[in-house]
């Protein structure tokens, strides 16, 4: 039996995207002589909770300490106020911004001292191998420590890069001079790695040229099929019938906007009234102040849009599932080849069409376009490109009313080939993780 212990900030009860990947592990490494021990914050500091997703009885969970600030999004704080207490608000905010390597660096210090007091009460090193899954990067930094007072290997996996991400305000100073001291951070820190895993090659390629002679492996994000089929047997009670809908699950972040989306509603609206009449867009996670404040101001978008704010894991497979049509937005700009976000994985799934506004060498872009997904009634556009995402939507629009979509129906659901289904599983992605894993032990 291999024991391993993870380190992770986001396990449940935490929800959204980032949790499913460790989780994943919780499940199918164990059916491969794994045993999984986990490590996370004891409070729940979390700015989304998800009381559904459950935890494999197989799997022991250390609780540690965790002093970080409670979890807020600067932006929403100080949307909320104005004049004198927006400005103290935003100097309050401040340190937070200029934390290395991130705001959940007091988290090390007690995680360490937690789960060094459990070896210490089994007698010795009971795991043969630490991982850290990141973000947040504290996640690494606590890994290294463990490992080196435990003298075993450590693997540090990444599901976003700790430098080259496209949404970071690189035109700001105290943003460059961050990312400056992280770069120094992440040198002397990832040395020290026996391997390590990201989601997609271009994240690989970057971390082997930034760290030379460290041993990287590709493990892709990747569904659970099982937990697919439970949400689509309920995904009617979550259409709107006689609506043509387009629903984006997930958050913006930095420079992610869906302003160019907004911008083709609109001008697909002018093309075509009956479009408008028809359509509903459907926002399931958080929107930045700025483009709630747009949505709000227009009567046209405000008349076409719901903003559905968190849902449980459930909920978001069977909405993606109800849509006529998935939105998926990738920024362009650095990193953004290698963004392989967890839904694009529950996209395929769902097996409805997707309009992807991202860029054509984005990893992303390449499966769902090896899924069909991209092809018509779905499409692949530039981020920024507003007529030809104003086309695409007036072309999928055309194709549901075709399918009596006025009166309840809908185009059929995307025919993927088994292999491109069998390679987003994450059944499948365990067992190149046990793989490696096992090869470090021997």
């Amino acid at each position: 039996m291999l024991r391993i212990l993870v380190i992770t900030y986001y396990f449940p009860p935490a929800g959204g995207g980032g949790v499913q990947r460790v989780l994943s592990w919780c499940r199918h490494l164990p059916q491969h002589g794994i045993e999984v021990t986990i490590a996370a914050p004891e409070e729940p500091r979390w700015v989304d909770v998800d009381p559904t997703l459950v935890v494999p009885v197989s799997t022991t969970v250390i609780r540690t300490p965790d002093p970080s600030p409670a979890a807020v999004i600067p932006r929403e704080e100080l949307a909320k106020l104005t004049g004198v207490r927006r400005l103290l608000r935003r100097l309050a905010l401040q340190p937070r911004r200029l934390a290395v390597p991130d705001i959940h660096r007091r988290w090390r210090r007690p995680a360490v001292r937690a789960i060094l007091e459990q070896a210490r009460a089994a007698g010795g090193a009971p795991w043969d191998i630490v991982i850290s899954s990141s973000p947040p990067e504290t996640t690494h930094l606590i890994a290294r420590d463990v490992a080196r007072k435990l003298d075993i290997p450590w693997v540090a996996d990444f599901r976003d890069s700790w430098l080259d991400l496209p949404h970071l305000r690189m035109d700001r100073l105290d943003v460059r001079l961050k990312h400056a001291v992280n770069a120094r951070l992440a040198r002397a820190t990832l040395r020290h790695a026996a391997a390590i895993t990201t989601v997609s090659e271009p994240l690989a390629a970057d971390l082997r040229a930034r760290h030379s002679g460290l041993d990287v492996h590709v493990l892709e994000n990747g569904v659970e099929f099982e937990a697919v089929r439970r949400a689509q047997q309920r995904s009617d009670g979550f259409r709107d019938r006689g609506r043509f809908v387009v629903a984006y699950t997930g958050n913006f972040f930095g420079l992610q906007s869906p302003a160019a989306f907004l911008d083709a509603v609109e001008l697909a609206s002018d093309r075509d009234r009956a479009f408008a009449d028809d359509l509903l867009v459907r926002f399931v996670g958080g929107l930045k102040p700025a483009d709630r404040a747009r949505i709000d101001a227009s009567a046209r978008l405000r008349g076409v849009t719901e903003l559905a704010g968190f849902l449980r894991h459930d909920d978001v497979l069977a909405t993606q599932h109800a849509a006529d049509l998935l939105l998926l937005y990738v920024a362009p700009g650095r990193g953004s080849q290698g963004i392989y976000t967890g839904k694009v994985f529950e996209y395929v799934a769902a097996r409805r069409p997707v309009l992807a506004q991202a860029p054509s060498d984005n990893v992303a872009s390449a499966l769902l376009e090896r899924a069909g997904l991209t092809t018509a009634p779905g499409a692949r556009v530039d981020p920024h490109d507003v007529p030809g995402t104003a086309d695409a939507l007036l072309a999928a629009w055309s194709a549901w009313r075709a399918a009596d979509g006025a009166n309840g129906g809908r185009t059929p659901d995307v025919e993927i080939t088994q292999d491109v289904l069998d390679s987003v599983s994450r059944e499948r992605v365990a067992r190149r993780l046990a793989d490696l894993l096992t090869h470090l032990r021997d």
